[in-house]
């Protein structure tokens, strides 16, 4: 399988200056640039169940790494949080 990916959705460029749009990037860095931008208190949003968000990027791949267990967007229940 191939490894998960994430692209910045161009309407939000403006909310994440050190990425662009239409760029494929690895999720794990996404989340990691998402998060640390959360933390300096740059945001534009507020932070929903999954970061890097639905929202605001397009994402396609597997993620063959995840812990046993760990929640997946793939079997996230529909219409959200349980």
């Amino acid at each position: 399988m191939s490894r998960r990916e994430g692209q910045l959705k161009a309407e939000f460029q403006d909310w994440f200056p050190h990425l662009a749009a239409g760029v494929w990037y690895p999720a794990a860095e996404l989340a990691s640039h998402v998060l640390a931008q959360l933390r300096c208190g740059e945001p534009r949003w507020e932070p929903g169940d999954r970061i890097p968000s639905d929202s605001h990027f397009i994402f396609r791949g597997e993620d063959d790494t995840r812990a046993p267990g760990r929640r997946t967007r793939r079997t996230d229940p529909a219409g959200g949080v349980p």
